[in-house]
């Protein structure tokens, strides 16, 4: 009977600290998720062209809190932040121009080859410590696209698809 006692004292202690354990870290996660720092933006061309695209520019709508880097004392987004991606890479021109003031990124990525509609362009965005945007917070409007005569091609809706990392 005795020897009973503290085998089931330890037992008993053994569970306790198991489940305090278990439970301290489960509600600390999902209580308190990390925050994401990085958004990553892909912009895309929706529709069936009768011509390939040559040129494509979309409008980008950040979120309260989202951000790109520039180059010092302008609008031009730094190296790597907007890049051609999906079906126009290789591109022979990507351009980014940031407007801190109305929240948007104008993207522009010209392909002499030419090509499909899909996914041509990728931001990647830098999101404050303290803001906590959502995907459907982020959004393109006033998509463009020429052919390879230079005249714009009707009917083609932009796309989105936003990542938080």
């Amino acid at each position: 009977m005795r020897t009973t006692v503290p085998v089931t004292i330890a037992i008993v202690l053994l569970m306790l600290m198991l489940a305090i354990g278990c439970g301290s870290g489960t509600k600390s996660n999902a209580a308190n998720p990390t925050p994401p720092t990085k958004a990553i933006v892909k912009v895309s061309s929706v529709g069936t062209p009768t011509t390939p695209l040559v040129g494509a520019q979309a409008t980008v709508h950040l979120p309260a809190g989202v951000s790109v880097k520039t180059y010092l004392n302008s609008a031009q987004t730094a190296t790597d932040v907007v890049v051609a991606s999906g079906v126009s890479t290789p591109a022979d021109l990507v351009l980014g121009v940031y407007s801190a003031a109305s929240g948007t990124v104008n993207v522009y990525v010209f392909k002499a080859a030419g090509f499909p509609t899909g996914e041509f362009a990728t931001i990647d965005c830098d999101i404050t410590t303290g803001f906590k945007p959502q995907a459907s917070d982020f959004s393109v409007t006033d998509l463009a696209v020429s052919d390879t005569t230079g005249t714009f091609i009707t009917g083609l809706t932009p796309g989105i698809e936003v990542s938080l990392h």
